[in-house]
């Protein structure tokens, strides 16, 4: 299948850190939505098939970095993927953008998690849009000004998740998130840097 553009290349998390990006396939349709949301398409076949060939092998990691099994990959579904409609579209008002082309279940590789002795950890997830403009409101979504306030606004329980896999004894401080720069990917590139500060057995 041939792509129309890569708007970005992928997307990293790290224990403090997340950077963001999509890919794009211009040469599919999304379908009719789900019945169940009015912001979820039905990703193509060939769009997943691609999704996965452009993931990283283990050898593009850096070294020291282990692989953490296949159970500890976690989809995204993009800036808007795991809401509710009434969600996307709260999350959309906070933000100021329109709905109009909003995919939340878009075709997607989610990568496993890589882990270094340090404790670190970097994953990555390639997202495949049906259409440029849903491509770009996903990448317009995180660029805005707005998105680092509004992801912590709906995302409150973020810290006390990463806590409780931590296990007992951990405690979380007040989670903060800023604009990240990063180097420019593809046509475009976004990122939001979260900081979640965790103490374990005194540290």
């Amino acid at each position: 299948m041939a792509l129309a553009g890569i708007i970005i290349g992928v997307v990293a998390l790290a224990a403090n850190a997340v950077t963001y990006s999509v890919i794009l396939s211009g040469q599919s349709s999304s379908g009719p939505p789900s019945a169940t949301s009015v912001f979820a398409g039905n990703p193509m076949t060939d769009d997943t098939a691609l999704a996965q060939s452009e993931a990283l092998p283990p050898s593009a990691y850096p070294s020291g970095f282990s692989a953490q099994g296949a159970s500890s990959a976690n989809a995204s579904g993009g800036f808007f993927g795991g809401y509710t409609d009434a969600q996307v579209r709260a999350l959309a008002a906070c933000l100021g953008t329109p709905t109009a082309n909003i995919d939340a279940n878009p075709a997607e590789s989610a990568g496993q998690r890589y882990q270094d002795q340090s404790g670190d950890n970097v994953s990555v997830n390639i997202e495949v849009y049906p259409t440029p403009e849903e491509a770009v409101a996903d990448v317009t979504a995180l660029a805005s000004l707005r998105a680092p306030s509004c992801w912590l606004r709906f995302n409150p329980g973020l810290g006390a998740g990463i806590a409780k896999g931590i296990g007992s004894g951990a405690t979380v401080g007040t989670t903060t998130a800023k604009a990240l720069a990063i180097p420019a990917v593809g046509d475009r590139a976004a990122g939001v840097r979260m900081v979640v500060p965790i103490a374990y057995q005194g540290q």
